[in-house]
């Protein structure tokens, strides 16, 4: 009798699953994760810039009314000097009227029972710093545009205010240097350019007032607005 091995079946090596980790969430569980991080980043981003932007939108607005305020004095400050030297006007015209009257008797007759003539100019530095501070700053680039329209009108009107008190200025620096003594003894060429320059004087002044009343008129209207 022969000996025979018998073959038993071998089985194979049992899979071994790795543990889970307690920290790793399932696949959709990672992803709802994921987007839950990402909203919270995102959330707190936008509160960041919000801040940022209220924080910059409070500065602007108090740029701006620190501005308005401020061109708004200035305006109220030039229109009280405007409405004094009106004041003065009709005495500066007396002026030239007391000197036109002279030379018309010096060049009519030769003798006149006026001896003498005076000319003054009542300088007004109308004030304009608050507005180009406005400027300079950015100020007006955080106003309402008709609001900045308006006040960039008036400033020209101004503007243009002033530039006439220098050329009247200029004129009666001509009439005052014309006649150099007595006018009795001037020339009748000399007292002919005075008169000229006088009458341009008259019409200096005729203009002024009609600027100066236009400006002082728009001056309160930018206040009452």
């Amino acid at each position: 009798m022969s000996d025979s091995t018998s073959e038993l079946p071998v089985s194979p090596p049992p899979v071994v699953e790795p543990p889970h980790s307690s920290h790793s969430p399932p696949s959709s569980g990672r992803w709802r994760y994921l987007l839950t991080e990402l909203v919270i980043v995102t959330a707190g981003v936008l509160i960041a810039l919000s801040v940022d932007s209220y924080r910059e939108w409070r500065q602007n607005r108090a740029l701006v009314e620190e501005a308005r305020r401020n061109i708004t004095q200035e305006i109220l400050d030039n229109s009280k000097r405007l409405e004094q030297l009106v004041q003065e006007q009709e005495v500066r015209a007396a002026e030239v009227d007391n000197a036109l009257t002279l030379v018309n008797d010096l060049l009519k007759t030769k003798k006149s029972a006026i001896s003498s003539y005076g000319l003054n100019l009542s300088l007004l530095d109308v004030g304009d710093a608050n507005w180009k501070s406005a400027e300079r700053t950015g100020a007006l680039g955080h106003m309402d545009y008709a609001e900045v329209r308006e006040y960039s009108e008036l400033y020209e009107v101004q503007a243009l205010y002033a530039d006439h008190q220098r050329w009247e200025l200029e004129h009666v620096r001509e009439a005052l240097s014309t006649i150099d003594g007595n006018p009795s003894d001037a020339s009748v060429q000399d007292l002919q350019l005075l008169r000229a320059r006088l009458l341009t004087i008259r019409a200096d002044r005729f203009l002024s007032d009609k600027f100066r009343h236009d400006l002082i008129e728009a001056y309160k209207r930018t206040l009452e607005r």
